[in-house]
């Protein structure tokens, strides 16, 4: 019961904010949603199928706590008011450097299928993604290398410019290479064993959508569509809790027991971390992206694997995902609560410029809204600031300032000034 009004709190903030903030994509609605959808979710879905175990009060109250601590965080920067929309700040795509990089993409994709089919020569197509999935989680425990390793930047490249591109409107032949690209981002992270990326980009396209205006029944249809077949298509191909040896009947319950695993697994693990204190090792400390980039430059920190360990959550039920929190535990309760109203802040005040006009802003506020979306599952913005960084270098190069209707038309009177001035001298 104690899940149950848990929930139902955080839904009533998040209800209660969204029409103070007049957006359901803000950061607290968004954020308080999330979390009250996914307690509620685990008070209804957690007893079906192999149930999860219950989830312990002190857990329900952190969860509770740990969405006021970030609400806090995010509204601070409307202390300072609305901010300021520049004159003539809007943005448009550079043209050039978008064909460049959706030509790029694309005619590498032949390559990567040869060289994933040349590994796995002799296995059946309907194995492949199942046994380049398996290598790629040995070579993320320093067993082996990974099929997908030389692609990784590629992949990162058509996020970051599928994100960008959907910060502005386009037409002709760049709404096809927008339209191009979403794929590639949308397929490509999921195809190369991980549906986390695909996912979250799918959510930052969300979130851009609503921010122009243009989240119809038809756009969230299709949307929903790709999350789907991501999820559904994939666990099929990787035999992730599924087997396509298995009955209709028997892939149908398996499809529906992953999906709910999925969404509320990280949420039952989490109380394992918070009560049982050093029984689940951490691998996901904020500070992991600094020592990876230090170690890069000739350092030697230790970096504990990428996936952490697995915990039993229900009746022959296992997961290695234990939401946001787990990143911040390492610093003590203090500490967590310290990260979390950063966070907090970080969001709101990209949210802040992004409603400003900014369209970097926006493009870094629509991956951090993915953060929030997949906070339930893990850290979406400590461990995410190489990312972050590489998305707003990308944004730099890919959007310019276009010239508006005020800017013309000084350009217009500046040159009529001149030629006047030309005449007089003449």
């Amino acid at each position: 019961m104690i899940v149950l009004i848990g929930g139902l709190i955080l839904l009533a903030s998040a209800l209660s904010t969204r029409y103070m903030s007049g957006s359901w994509v803000a950061p607290v609605p968004t954020y308080c949603a999330v979390w009250g959808s996914a307690l509620v979710g685990c008070s209804f879905f957690g007893p079906l199928f192999r149930p999860l175990f219950p989830l312990d009060e002190r857990v329900v109250l952190f969860y509770v706590l740990g969405a006021f601590v970030f609400s806090l965080g995010a509204w601070v920067p409307a202390i300072w008011g609305p901010a300021r929309v520049s004159a003539g700040a809007r943005y448009q795509l550079r043209a050039g450097a978008f064909g460049v990089i959706t030509f790029a993409v694309v005619l590498t994709l032949p390559f990567a299928y040869w060289h994933v089919m040349d590994i796995l020569a002799g296995v059946p197509i309907t194995d492949v993604l199942f046994y380049a999935r398996m290598i790629d989680v040995n070579a993320s425990k320093g067993v082996g290398q990974s099929i997908f390793g030389p692609y990784a930047n590629l992949i990162t490249l058509s996020i970051a410019a599928a994100i960008v591109a959907y910060t502005v409107s386009v037409e002709g032949w760049l709404l096809r290479c927008r339209q191009l690209i979403f794929f590639v981002a949308a397929l490509a992270p999921t195809l190369a064993g991980g549906r986390s990326a695909s996912v979250g980009f799918i959510f930052s396209v969300v979130a851009l959508i609503a921010f122009r205006g243009e989240l119809r029944v038809k756009k969230i249809l299709g949307l929903a569509g790709v999350f789907f077949l991501l999820f559904f298509g994939v666990a099929l191909l990787v035999k992730k809790g599924v087997s396509l040896e298995s009955s209709r009947s028997e892939q149908i319950v398996g499809l529906l027991q992953g999906l709910r695993d999925y969404a509320f697994g990280g949420v039952t693990a989490f109380q394992r971390v918070l009560l049982s204190p050093g029984e689940v090792p951490s691998t996901s400390n904020v500070t992991r992206t600094a020592l990876e980039a230090l170690n890069h430059l000739g350092a030697h920190y230790t970096v504990p694997p990428l996936h952490a360990a697995f915990s039993t959550i229900g009746e022959s039920v296992a997961t290695n995902v234990y939401t946001t929190y787990f990143s911040y535990l390492d610093f003590g309760f203090i500490g967590a609560t310290a990260l979390v109203f950063a966070y907090g802040m970080v969001v709101g005040w990209m949210y802040r410029l992004a409603r400003a006009g900014n369209a970097i802003c926006l493009a870094l506020y629509a991956s951090l809204f993915a953060g929030m979306v997949l906070s339930v599952f893990g850290e979406g913005f400590y461990s995410n600031i190489n990312f972050l960084a590489k998305l707003t270098l990308c944004s730099f190069v890919l959007l310019k300032r276009a010239p508006t209707e005020n800017h013309a038309l000084n350009g217009s009177l500046r040159s009529t000034e001149l030629d006047r001035s030309e005449v007089a001298l003449s």
